[in-house]
């Protein structure tokens, strides 16, 4: 590695620009002498020297000196790795190493489910929740903090969430120093035979079973009675039908067991386990990703549980014996799921909650809303009804003071009544909500409205609209994405002024078939990231201001007029914007690398 490489590593990538003196900048040259010409090494060691003094990086130089000369290359690595691992504050390991019982072909560890799995675990306090104005909780700062020390990558929500990021990556060296960490130290085992753990699965409070690579017969003891964690994963897009393992057919001998996950397993292929009703002790129960037809009745039966996941990938059937669960705090219900039998689902007494995601007006009781009083994230879809909607505002004005984060997606609300419109005046008015998506015509925003400052995201759909709703929603301070769909506004002209949504990253424009012309100030929508233009079939241009949109990054065409697809051309084509092409069936048409991507697609 090359002086010049090395001050770079040293200076200003891992050491904050600091100034050294020539005792320390050749101590920092030798460590990084000693990794094996390895990026990760260089990154991961440099980042966990941030900060320290010249004592500290010489007990690290003589560590990396005590490596046997014998061990090859890669074996040097491993250990310099274990090194920086060994160097972790304690608080930071735990989060660290639950990242190993995930698979190597995850596409990225959602750090959602991260939280939830350590705050059951007890890692993360339940009362350390993020406040308004704080900008992560917990689990994220463990995160950012490995992330800084170069042993994970961090990708960042693209869409206003809870949460600043959406997913974390680990290296495949990094992946392999948790799973060798976590079964040195007994925190945790894979049943795996790629990886030689199955063959002693005793003395563990955590297991993680890998389907798609478990040999049945391939684990010669199970200590169930000490086994606290169970995670079971399969990442097949297709799954044979099979029949469980035997070590894990029947659930009751797993005394107790506070954590069950099942991540994309396919029940159609598996019943099942045996035995769940017997868990006295389950605090958390998650199916996300998999595919269930209908949740078991017994799960009544687990009074204890406070996390239930049922964000499943297709209709779920979920009887109505929720409410027999007083203890629950976080509830998912699936996306789509219709209910068992005539009468509503109820939430009646379940006063702890304080997640309440997918809670559908159509199958679960709305009334039931007002009476939880600790709610922090809500995400309600209503069907339209007023009684309902009413008993929503209801509820987030009981909890304002709580309320951190609020969805709501009405769906089949036609404002043609005073009373509906009167109902729209309120919601859109409404400080504690966050994201609103509404379908139905309105032809008129009300009156004197006072629209909230708080709204994040707002979708319009089939909205028919007669005037440029974009003065209004171009005020908005904190307004991030915005989707005007399905004729929302069936105006010929739009016009976006100087100064125009300072905060909006994403815009959407799609099957607007009246809108022909846009305009856009050069001072507009200075933090646009992406904008999708489809079926807008009489826009004539890309609007010239866009040429200043500086964070622009892509623009995304689809079924557009011959016309204005041949305008491009030259519109965004200049310094720092990458040149178009027309491509078919969704394939990406960008040459270049630079700033803007522009893709064009047609149906």
């Amino acid at each position: 590695m090359i002086p010049q490489v090395i001050d770079e590593a040293l200076q200003k990538i891992y050491f904050l620009d600091s100034v050294f003196s020539v005792e320390m900048k050749g101590t920092g040259t030798e460590i990084v002498g000693r990794c094996q010409g390895s990026p990760l090494a260089v990154a991961v060691m440099g980042a966990s020297l941030q900060k320290s003094n010249l004592g500290e990086w010489q007990r690290v130089l003589n560590a990396l000196e005590s490596i046997e000369e014998e061990l090859g290359p890669e074996e040097k690595v491993e250990r310099i790795l274990a090194l920086s691992y060994n160097r972790l504050p304690h608080y930071l390991k735990p989060c660290f190493l639950y990242l190993g019982h995930f698979p190597e072909e995850y596409d990225g560890i959602q750090v959602e489910k991260l939280y939830l799995l350590l705050m059951a675990e007890g890692f993360v306090p339940a009362k350390d929740v993020r406040k308004k104005g704080k900008k992560m909780d917990s689990t994220e700062s463990h995160l950012c903090d490995l992330a800084h020390r170069s042993l994970l990558e961090m990708q960042e929500e693209d869409e206003p969430k809870f949460r600043v990021f959406k997913s974390c990556r680990l290296h495949d060296l990094i992946r392999e120093l948790c799973i060798d960490k976590g079964k040195e130290e007994e925190f945790f085992k894979i049943a795996d035979p790629g990886n030689g753990n199955t063959a002693d699965l005793s003395r563990t409070p955590r297991l993680a079973i890998h389907l798609n690579k478990y040999e049945k017969g391939g684990s010669s003891h199970i200590d169930k009675a000490n086994v606290r964690s169970l995670l079971v994963f399969d990442t097949r897009d297709f799954q044979p039908k099979s029949s469980w393992p035997q070590e894990f057919s029947d659930l009751k001998d797993f005394k107790i067991l506070r954590i069950l996950h099942f991540d994309g397993v396919d029940f159609r292929a598996y019943e099942l386990p045996k035995g769940m009703e017997k868990l006295a002790y389950l605090r958390y129960l998650s199916f996300q990703g998999c595919y269930l037809d209908k949740l078991p009745t017994v799960i009544s039966s687990l009074l204890y549980l406070e996390i239930l996941d049922l964000r499943v990938r297709r209709r779920m059937i979920v009887p109505n014996v929720l409410s027999k669960m007083k203890r629950l705090n976080h509830l998912y219900f699936p996306v789509v799921f219709v209910r068992e039998g005539q009468e509503k689902l109820s939430l009646d007494g379940l006063i702890k909650l304080e997640v309440l995601e997918n809670f559908d007006t159509e199958m679960c009781n709305s009334k039931d809303l007002p009476k939880l009083e600790k709610l922090r994230i809500l995400r309600v879809i209503a069907q339209g009804n007023e009684e309902d909607l009413d008993m929503i505002i209801k509820c987030m004005e009981t909890n304002s003071s709580e309320l951190q984060l609020s969805f709501l997606d009405i769906r089949k609300f036609d404002c043609y009544s005073s009373e509906r419109l009167s109902v729209l005046k309120l919601l859109l008015s409404c400080q504690t909500l966050d994201v609103v998506h509404i379908e139905g015509h309105i032809g008129k925003l009300p009156e004197e409205l006072k629209i909230s400052e708080n709204f994040m995201q707002i979708v319009l759909n089939g909205s028919e609209l007669k005037e440029d709703p974009m003065p209004i929603l171009g005020a908005l301070p904190n307004l991030r994405s915005l989707v005007l769909s399905n004729d929302a506004y069936e105006g010929k002209e739009m016009k976006c002024s100087a100064s125009d949504f300072p905060e909006l990253r994403s815009l959407k424009l799609l099957n607007l078939h009246y809108l022909e012309t846009w305009n856009v100030d050069e001072r507009s929508m200075q933090n646009l990231s992406t904008l999708a233009i489809e079926k807008c079939s009489k826009l004539k241009m890309l609007p010239a201001g866009l040429k200043f949109a500086k964070n622009l990054k892509e623009v995304k065409l689809v079924s557009m007029s011959k016309d204005f697809e041949d305008s491009i051309n030259g519109q965004l084509h200049g310094e720092g914007e990458d040149c178009v092409s027309r491509s078919r069936q969704g394939e990406d048409s960008v040459s270049g690398s630079r700033r803007t991507r522009i893709i064009v697609l047609e149906n």
